[in-house]
């Protein structure tokens, strides 16, 4: 079994060092500027969207949304809960093979309603049922909307693994709140965990 250093989602919190000639907040005279006010992240939603990549156009299999079968390419979204979060979900009817695209948007909203940044992966895959196979394709990680003040800085975590009659696939991204002459005072570690199977069924879980 793989081992994983996921850090929480919620944010690891870091020192704020100012700078020399910034008075702190005991020393401030009356007549300072005021603080700046930090909109850290509070909630966030996940949309998980699948797509049927079969050659021939055919729906091979329906995703499962809410304990309903939907066709392939409904959007399925998360409302967003507090954090830190940690929500999971699957869907899918067996079939015999076909290819198809699993993409899981994690999207983290501020106290004040704004979207802080999304962390999105899109894991594609092929599959026979009758010889059990399971053909990663590809892993692709992806931000979209990042506030200005959010920096991505990478991936924090990284791994593909082999598991009973299909793959998995984790990323956990690394993302830090930066204000202007404050600096960067908050990291932030949203994961998106998918598994694929040689069936064309799936499952998910995200963190915040």
């Amino acid at each position: 079994m793989h081992a994983i250093s996921r850090v929480s989602g919620l944010a690891a919190t870091v020192a704020l060092v100012l700078g020399a000639t910034a008075p702190t907040q005991a020393q401030a005279s009356p007549h300072s500027a005021p603080q700046a006010k930090i909109d850290a992240p509070a909630t966030y939603t996940t949309t998980i969207l699948v797509e049927d990549l079969d050659a021939r156009g055919h729906v091979i299999a329906s995703e499962t949304i809410k304990g309903r079968p939907e066709s392939i390419g409904t959007p399925q979204t998360i409302k967003g809960g507090a954090r830190p979060l940690m929500d999971s979900g699957g869907g899918g009817l067996p079939s015999a093979s076909g290819c198809r695209t699993l993409t899981v948007t994690n999207k983290t909203t501020t106290t004040l309603g704004f979207t802080a940044f999304k962390f999105i992966t899109e894991t594609s895959w092929c599959w026979n049922l009758k010889q059990d196979k399971t053909t990663l394709n590809s892993a692709v990680v992806r931000v979209a909307d990042v506030d200005a003040q959010y920096r991505y800085r990478g991936l924090n975590n990284t791994f593909n693994q082999n598991i009973a009659h299909g793959k998995r696939v984790y990323r956990q991204g690394f993302f830090e709140n930066c204000v202007v002459k404050y600096g960067c005072i908050g990291a932030y570690y949203p994961s998106n965990d998918s598994s694929v199977f040689a069936s064309g069924m799936w499952s998910w879980t995200t963190n915040g």
